[in-house]
């Protein structure tokens, strides 16, 4: 077993390293991480969190009201600071559209939305692994992230998983939101809905929930996707200092680009442009967790034949549609900006694979560029739209993968130390026909959902605007060069020293639910293999 090395410091890279080490190997966790932030994710020049409202970014240029919904509107400030996006063009340089990535500590979790669901029945159809040996990861990724949620109308396509933290009907992060009374209708209409094909509930969230209370606890200040001033939401920053009370070795500002193989062990070369190579090691095994687009770099930097390679990139496509609540509603003078209901749609018609809805209270990064506008008009202008804004939801419709648009990444540009990858759309959305079925589905349940529809309203992300990205070094039954077999090792790195990759690049198709849960479970269960392989 001896001393293994993991690339990154997401959810994954986490998962994979808790693993490891409560099996008993020695464990190094190598990030590209600067060190410009502590270990709780934030800056360490923090401002106060009264000053934050004055420190709110401005909705970027390309946010323009027509037009696709470009993928930068979702690079978000963790209390006023930008590190969590900071120098990704030198670490993770690309050449197409701007895509969501990080070197930071924790990568995208400092800003996720921290929804965690995991694979639908469905979904194992993807997957050439024996679906019990992935499923009964899913209660230790539970466990890990902390998630929250209750056993309701989602339980029916989204298993329960062991160790989740049950949220009753009216103790959500607001017991006055509008959602609370409407999770009430749903759990009154769940077998009508179900009838329908929908499945509706509580978002499960990798949130303490406000119930919970204690440090920790959500308070449900608003400020979810500004900086989390309780670390009630998981973050792989905190999960990762308590590895390194465990005896975890951290090494930051180690941009890995490629590794190579000496008397059968792995040695990890890294630095930047610019900067002498320097070399860790050596391991008896490597775990690529760096995210799809740094992972992919590395393989094909590193396996013999691979430079000239290139992959799919498999992503959801995501439709943004605003909704009317129906009947009277409460109001709320406290805010959550996070997801606070789902419903899973199963698939029907042109609706040929599953499909997800998260809702949301409109605010924030789900206002867009309409947020700008609202504040800055005069205040009895700004209460009336309040008032009409407050009787709304937003909902954000994922696609499946094999219903979504694809892109394709290939390594361009000899003698850089770390390669810029080129991204091009490989192929247009598959979904038009879909969306059209599930919004008609939607219209027909609205009095069951309670929920109007708003179509004419609707708006298209584009590329990277889901942030769910992955499938470049897919899993395969049988596969080919630069994918993984069943148990994650990485063929064409064939050699005693093995590598695997546990981030999203091993996802074979990419569900329409958020993968973080799926990730973290197979990071989990590629790991678990590669012990008991050891043994």
């Amino acid at each position: 077993m001896g001393r293994v090395a993991v690339v990154g410091s997401g959810p994954t890279g986490i998962g994979a390293a808790e693993t490891l080490s409560n099996g008993g190997a020695e464990v190094d966790l190598v990030d590209a991480s600067d060190g410009t932030e502590n270990l709780r994710g934030y800056p360490a020049s923090a401002p106060d969190l009264r000053e934050l409202d004055s420190q709110r970014a401005a909705p970027p240029p390309s946010a323009s009201f027509l037009g696709e919904l470009p993928a930068a509107l979702l690079r978000k400030r963790v209390f006023g600071s930008d590190f969590v996006f900071s120098d990704v063009e030198r670490g993770i340089p690309i050449d197409g559209p701007w895509l969501p990535r990080s070197l930071a500590r924790g990568g995208l979790s400092n800003v996720w939305g921290a929804g965690c669901y995991p694979l639908r029945e469905e979904d194992y159809a993807d997957w050439p692994v024996e679906r019990e040996s992935l499923r009964r990861w899913f209660g230790p990724a539970t466990r890990l992230l902390h998630i929250s949620g209750s056993n309701d109308g989602l339980s029916v396509p989204y298993e329960v998983g062991d160790g989740m933290v049950e949220v009753p009907l009216g103790e959500g992060a607001d017991p006055a939101s509008p959602f609370e009374a409407l999770l009430h209708h749903w759990h009154r209409f769940r077998e009508p809905l179900g009838h329908l094909g929908l499945h509706a509930g509580r978002a499960r969230l990798a949130v303490r929930p406000r119930h919970a209370g204690g440090s920790g606890a959500c308070e449900a200040c608003g400020r979810c996707l500004d900086g989390c001033p309780v670390a009630a939401i998981w973050n792989g920053n905190e999960a990762l200092a308590g590895l390194m009370g465990r005896g975890v070795r951290y090494h930051p500002g180690s941009l890995v680009r490629r590794w190579t193989l000496k008397d059968g062990q792995i040695w990890l070369e890294y630095g930047g442009h610019g900067e002498p190579a320097k070399r860790l090691g050596p391991y008896n095994a490597l775990f690529l967790a760096a995210g799809p687009i740094s992972s992919f770099r590395i393989a094909v930097e590193s396996v013999p034949g691979g430079a000239e390679a290139s992959a799919r990139l498999t992503e959801n496509d995501v439709i943004v549609l605003p909704f009317l609540f129906r009947g009277r509603m409460t109001h709320s003078v406290r805010r959550f900006t996070l997801s606070e209901a789902a419903v899973a749609l199963d698939p029907a018609g042109a609706l040929e694979r599953p499909s997800h809805l998260q809702l949301y209270r409109p605010g924030g990064a789900t206002l867009g560029p309409f947020a700008a506008v609202i504040e800055r008009a005069p205040s009895p202008i700004r209460t009336l739209l309040s008032h009409g804004i407050a009787r709304l939801a937003v909902g954000m419709l994922y696609l499946h993968g094999a219903q979504s648009r694809s892109l394709r990444l290939r390594p361009v540009g000899a003698d850089h130390p770390i390669r810029p990858i080129e991204v091009t759309v490989l192929s247009e959305s598959q979904g038009r026909d879909a969306v059209r079925s599930a919004m008609r589905r939607l219209h027909a349940a609205r009095r069951h959902l309670s929920l109007n529809p708003i179509p004419m309203a609707r708006r298209v992300g584009g590329p990277g605007f889901s942030a769910h990205l992955g499938g470049t070094l897919p899993i395969r039954r049988s596969p080919k060069r630069l994918e993984c077999h069943p148990n994650g090792r990485l063929a064409g790195a064939e050699g005693s020293a093995p590598v695997f990759v546990v981030d999203l690049s091993a996802f074979p198709e990419m569900p329409a639910q958020n993968p973080t849960l799926t990730g973290v479970a197979n990071a989990m269960r590629v790991a678990a293999g590669y012990l008991a392989a050891g043994r």
